[in-house]
Formats: C-alpha cells, structure tokens, sequence
C-alpha cells in the first residue's frame, strides 16, 4: 500500500487523535452510569477516523476502497454506541437486554456483510471513483437501495433515539446544570450537520467531514465529564438522592430565590404556586432573615410553625447551610426541611404523661408520708402497752395470756418497722431524706447492727460471724444511723432466707478512698432471672420461704437508694442453694 501524507491531513489527524485519548482519559478516570459506553463511542470514533486519513492518504483507487470498507465497520456501530451510551446515561439500563442489544446490532453486522461481499457489494456502493480537491484524492461515487434505505435510516434513528433521550434528560436538569446543558448540546448538534452536509452534498466539500464532527461530540461529552462532573453528580444522582430524600431541600441563590426544590418539598409545603423564582420570606414570612445568617461556614437551624396554603399548620424544623464558589464567595444556600409536627406532638403528650406521673408520685409519696406519720403514733402505744402487759405491770398473766400478748407486740412491730420502710420510700422520693454524717468507731457499728440481728439468728440455729478489716480507719466519718439501716436490712435477709449455714459480715478497706461492708449467706440464693428486679419498689422473689414471712418489698430498694445518697455502689452475687454475697462500696472519709 502507498501513501502520501500532505500537510492538509496534519489537522485531520489531530482530530482523529482527540477521541482515542479521550477514551482513555474516561475509561481510566470514570465508573459512572454510561461511561462504558462512552468509551465504546469514542474508540469506535478513533479508528473510524484513523481508517479515513488511512484513506485520504492513500493514493490508488482500489487502497482507498479498502480503508473505506475497513471504516464502515465502525462507522455502522457508531449510532447504537450512542444511543446505547444515552440509555444507560438517563438510567434506562434496564432496557439493554442482550436479546435486544443483539437485535439492534443486526443492521450494522449485515451493513458490513453487504459492504465486504462482492455479490451484494452493489446495494451499498453502485460505482467509486476519483476526484481531486486540493493535494487530496477522494473517493466520489453513487450509493446503492442498503445505504439509503437501511443504513442511513437506521443511523439516523439512532442517532435520533440517542439524541431525544439526552435531550429530555437535560430538560429536567435545574438551572444550577447550565454549563453541562450546553457543552452536550454543543456536542450532540454538530454531527447532525456535518452528516447532513456530507451524505446530502449541500457544500461542495467532498471531504467526510462526520468523523471528525463527531469529535467535536467526544470533546463535549468528555468536557462535561471533566469539567462539569457530568457522571459524576448528574441529574441521575440528584434524581435518585435529592428527589428522593424524605425531606424537603430548597436550593436558594445569593439573592435568596428558590432556584430548585425536591418534590418532599412541595409537597411539604402544599404550595399552590410555583416555588422556583420565589424569595424564602415569601414562603416563610415568620422566619426573620434566615439567610442573612449565612455569611459564615456553620450550618443554621430554625423550628417554626408553618401555616401551609391548605391552612394546615405544620411545625418544621429548617437547616440552612450556605454553599460556596471556588473562591469561597457565598453563592447561595441550601435549606433543608423536616416535618417535626408528629414528633412535636409526641414529645408534648409525652411531656404532660410525664408530668401527671410526677405529680401522682409526688401525690403518693405525701400520702404514704401522712400516713406513715399518723400509724406510727398509735402503734408505738399499742407496743408500749404490750410491753407492760408483757412484764405484768398491770397484774399477773398466765402463760396463754402472755402468749397472746407477745403476739400483739410482734405483729405492732412487724407494722411498725413496714411503717418505717414506707416513710423512707417516701422520703427519698420526694428528695427530703437527708443524710446526717457523725463521726464512728467501725466496731461500735458493727455490734450495734448486730445486736437487733443476733435473736433471730440464734433462734433460727444460723451461725453469725463478723469481720472488721484492720486497716480500716479508728473512727470514719458517714451517717452511721442510715449505715446501720442498710446493715440490719441485708443481715435480716440473709438469716430470713438461710434455712441452715452461716451469715457473715465484713467491713473491709478497698483503698484509701473507699471501704466495703459485705454480707455473705449460705441460704437458698436468688434465681438468676430474678437479679434484675431485687432492687425494685415492692418486688419480692416468689419463693415458699418469702411467702411465709412477711413484708412489702422495700427493703432492698431502701437500701440501694440510701447507698446511692452515699456516693456509693451495691452489687449482688448469687448461686441456687449456694448463697448470696451483697457488697456495697462507700468513700472512705476518715474522721479525727
């Protein structure tokens, strides 16, 4: 094959060179939605080029015809590349089926089966020969029925089809899409013309001037990419995260106009007018100045109520977040807008049930404090009584007698020490209980806790041993009175529910800023499910041996409150028919 290369094809073979580097630029720099077949168009565009200079240089007839063939084999592919670019690019992807994608390329494969054999080679071309223009050989000739009747109806449809969807996609894209709408239009336009003048002979220009207008196409369509990001963040995305986002976004200018807005947005506001072009405090008019904040780089919020144009009223909750140009100019702002009417009616019933229930607490801890007070008046008399009944002040009892009595002393002192449990409650509650802190010995504690628990232990055949850690300060400084409480409530327990064993206390030093008062049984233990809810007001372990004693269930809850007055923890470890250990940790604050 010879060729002569004149200076005339030295633009020519720039422009067939822009679309091959622009395929590499896009296949290496883009993963978006149609940059694939972006990349397909554009290599199509490279060679169909490359194999037209290959062409123009030649310089027999029958070398031009075979670079002439070698072209239409891209040139046939060159429509469904874009309009296959064009579907996948408006998130059509769905419709590339391989049964329809391989039905769309028939025409192209029988365009090339007819152009490439000799029998049907008529159809495409009916005659080739030479013309001259300029330095340049071209090749001039008559068509044949495939060409005009097929293949161009078929690459005009296409081009057509891709065109028409690029088109209808730029039309819905906001203002904000300018740049990107024009640099594609640009692109698409030209090769409609250069065709046109090409295939029709409206210029005398024999050259094929197609090839290299389609680069122009490359050109557009990689620039938008480039500059413009346009499979990147087109309007696909915003289609499916803007317009999609439950809530309202109104994209506002320096000037404050609504330029774009979401369709949770409109519907939102229940606008009966167009929103674009309007000003935001002609929409909000209660909102004072919300983008005259805009001027640093934080993000604004506003809760207002809002009177929609259905006369509804809405409470919206509004995040203003200025936008900036390159040179950190404002150029606007984006407002975001969340419907809180919901939330702000839950949170307003929720308040007024908190409220009630605060008050009904409040309620019931006055009248367990009122009572408290008034039952204890009368049982300390009905104690005091059977008391001297019991010592026969009043004259000799016999033994069924004194029975009886130390019966009423008991059940007077089982009421009274629930009297005591429910004044407490009710105290802490209400948040008057206030601790009394006196300086004590760890020893004078101990036994004076003990003393009130030794009967019950002895009577219960349940040994009680007590352990004083050493190293424990002479005197510490806390409410010895409300230390004792808690002491009697665990030991009292502990021998409650240890049919036989041992129950020990300890006062043990942690640290030298905290000590440890530990009470360990052998008794029956606690259920594993049931740990959770011992600390509760009321709440009692169902078990035989809880069933035959009495009391309300305070205890616990009683003692744990008095610990957390304290600054202290209580922590609880218990086995089935092994034991439970309760460990309250307290400051140690030493006294002089």
């Amino acid at each position: 094959m010879n060729f002569y290369f004149s200076a005339s094809l030295i633009p020519l073979v720039i422009g067939v060179t822009i679309p091959g580097w622009l395929s590499i630029y896009v296949l290496r720099n883009r993963t978006s939605k149609g940059a694939k077949y972006l990349v397909v168009f554009l290599m199509l565009l490279f060679f169909w080029g490359t194999a037209y200079v290959l062409e123009l240089a030649s310089v027999t007839l029958e070398t031009k015809i075979f670079w002439n063939n070698i072209s239409f084999i891209f040139i046939a592919f060159t429509p469904l590349s874009l309009l296959l670019f064009s579907i996948e690019y408006t998130e059509r992807g769905h419709w590339l089926t391989p049964l329809r994608t391989g039905l769309a390329s028939l025409i192209p494969i029988i365009t090339i089966i007819v152009i490439f054999t000799p029998a049907l080679r008529s159809g495409f071309w009916e005659s080739q020969t030479l013309v001259q223009q300029g330095d340049l050989l071209l090749i001039d000739g008559i068509h044949g029925w495939w060409y005009w009747n097929i293949h161009v109806v078929y690459s005009y449809l296409g081009l057509l089809g891709g065109v028409i969807l690029l088109v209808l996609n730029l039309l819905k894209w906001p203002r904000q899409y300018r740049g990107q709408m024009v640099w594609t239009l640009i692109a698409i336009s030209v090769p409609w013309v250069a065709n046109a003048i090409t295939v029709f002979k409206i210029l005398p220009i024999y050259i094929d001037l197609t090839p290299f207008a389609f680069s122009v196409t490359g050109i557009g369509l990689t620039f938008a990419v480039v500059r413009h990001h346009m499979l990147d963040l087109a309007p696909i995305a915003r289609a499916v995260v803007v317009d999609g986002l439950p809530d309202g976004v109104l994209i506002l200018d320096a000037a404050s106009r609504v330029v774009d807005a979401n369709p949770a947005a409109v519907k939102l506001l229940s606008s009966q007018t167009e929103l674009i072009g309007r000003s935001i405090d002609s929409i909000f008019t209660d909102l004072p100045a919300i983008t005259n904040k805009n001027t640093g780089s934080v993000a604004n919020q506003e809760e207002l109520e809002f009177h929609n144009a259905a006369g509804e009223t809405r409470y919206l909750e509004l995040s203003s977040t200025p936008l900036h140009d390159r040179s950190k100019n404002i150029i606007g702002s984006v407002i975001t807008l969340r419907d809180i009417t919901q939330a702000k009616e839950t949170r307003q019933l929720l308040l007024e049930a908190r409220n009630k229930a605060v008050e009904a607490n409040q309620l019931k801890s006055r009248f367990l404090a009122k009572v408290s007070h008034e039952f204890r008046t009368p049982l300390g008399g009905i104690i005091g009584y059977g008391e001297l009944l019991e010592h026969e002040s009043f004259g000799p009892m016999n033994e069924e007698q004194k029975g009886v009595v130390r019966a009423v002393i008991n059940s007077a002192q089982s009421l009274n020490e629930m009297v005591s449990e429910l004044l407490d409650q009710a105290q802490i509650e209400s948040g008057t209980l206030v601790l009394k802190k006196t300086p004590f010995t760890p020893t004078a504690l101990m036994e004076s806790a003990i003393a009130d628990v030794t009967m019950a232990a002895q009577e219960r055949g349940i040994s009680l041993k007590t352990f004083i850690d050493p190293k424990l300060p002479p005197r510490i400084l806390a409410d010895s009175r409300r230390l004792r409480q808690i002491i009697i409530n665990l030991v009292a327990n502990a021998i409650k529910f240890t049919p036989k064993g041992e129950v020990n206390v300890s006062f043990l030093r942690e640290n030298d800023t905290h000590w440890a008062l530990v009470v360990a049984d052998t008794g029956i233990g606690i259920p594993e499910n049931a740990l959770p809810d011992i600390f509760n007001p009321f709440k009692q372990v169902s078990n035989e041996i809880s069933y035959k004693n009495r009391g309300i269930g305070l205890g616990l809850s009683i003692t744990r409150d008095l610990v957390a007055l304290m600054k202290g923890t209580i922590d609880v470890e218990s086995e089935i028919n092994q034991g439970t250990t309760f460990r309250i940790t307290l400051p140690l604050e030493s006294a002089k």
